[in-house]
């Protein structure tokens, strides 16, 4: 089947960080665009390329080979290409900053099958408890390494201060359109003004959710301030991007109803699924990252 175009709908890309609702804007995404949408697995900049030039919306995440991680918006960030996203309105969602880090930490133990090897292969402990998992100083300010496209947890490294202004900085020149997970149905409504689009059946499918996790209301005080205090870098971004929100959100006017329903099954497999074996076809090898991710790949299907 041939990809599917529609005369004048605006292409898009959509820059996914982990636990901000990033699963139900990708159903909406294909609830509008259907196989002109396209999950990159290919993280070179070539296979971007080829993917910009092939897809109408073009969904940026994580992918994992053997033990590693990739961010597939990471070597086009690392290489400031914003002229490669030309043409292309560019979202994104951000999550209040606690709520996001004990979304990630609960989110750890839900797919701990998956994620525990990866860790110990790596020679880093799972962090049994939250308390040991809070003592981490990578784990904190971590939706701006997602969104800078940094492989965190790898060097031992933190989110600093420059690591923001560089944030905000590609927030303004790309620029990025943010949603807020808090305020998902205004960031649909949001989505709907600046592209001119609607989505079908006015219903916002919610999945990936966990069950598992206690509400934010019934975590201690004291977990609460820790989480904030450390945090204050991803305090500071968030009240960047809400600021844009809001702005934005003013001018797209009065929100139509929107419906939500809950998907009971949790969506893990594309976060989780290797990338192919190969680059797109047509795309030109980019021989170091693409001779690693390969590497990867072989010696993970030799186990």
């Amino acid at each position: 089947m041939g990809i599917e175009y529609s005369q004048g709908r605006p292409s898009v890309a959509f820059i996914h960080l982990t636990r901000t609702g990033g699963s139900s804007f990708r159903k909406m995404l294909r609830s509008i665009y259907g196989n002109s949408y396209h999950f990159l697995r290919d993280p070179t900049v070539a296979g971007v390329q080829t993917a910009l030039a092939t897809y109408e919306a073009v969904e940026f995440h994580m992918v994992t080979i053997g033990i590693h991680r990739y961010l597939t918006h990471g070597e086009v960030f690392k290489e400031e290409l914003w002229d490669i996203f030309a043409g292309r309105k560019v979202f994104s969602l951000l999550r209040s900053p606690v709520d996001h880090y004990l979304s990630v930490y609960y989110h750890l133990h839900q797919r701990r099958e998956i994620d525990e090897p990866s860790f110990r292969a790596r020679g880093m402990p799972f962090s049994e408890t939250l308390e040991q998992f809070m003592a981490w100083p990578q784990t904190y300010n971590s939706q701006i390494g997602y969104f800078l496209g940094l492989t965190r947890y790898k060097d031992g490294s933190c989110i600093e201060r420059h690591h923001l202004e560089k944030a905000k900085d590609v927030v303004r020149k790309l620029p990025v359109h943010f949603g807020l997970t808090e305020r998902f149905a205004e960031s649909v409504h949001l989505f709907e003004s600046i592209t001119g689009l609607r989505l079908p059946a006015r219903s916002i499918v919610t999945v990936n959710g966990n069950p598992d996790r206690p509400p934010l209301k019934d975590a201690p005080q004291s977990i609460l301030d820790t989480i904030r205090s450390r945090s204050e870098l991803e305090i500071e971004f968030y009240d960047f991007v809400q600021e844009r929100f809001l702005e934005e959100l003013e001018k797209a006017g009065p929100m139509p109803e929107l419906r939500f329903a809950e998907e009971p099954t949790v969506s893990i497999e594309l976060a989780t699924a290797p990338i192919a074996t190969a680059p797109l076809e047509g795309a030109p090898v980019v021989p170091g990252l693409w001779a690693r991710i390969k590497g990867a790949f072989a010696e993970q299907s030799l186990k």
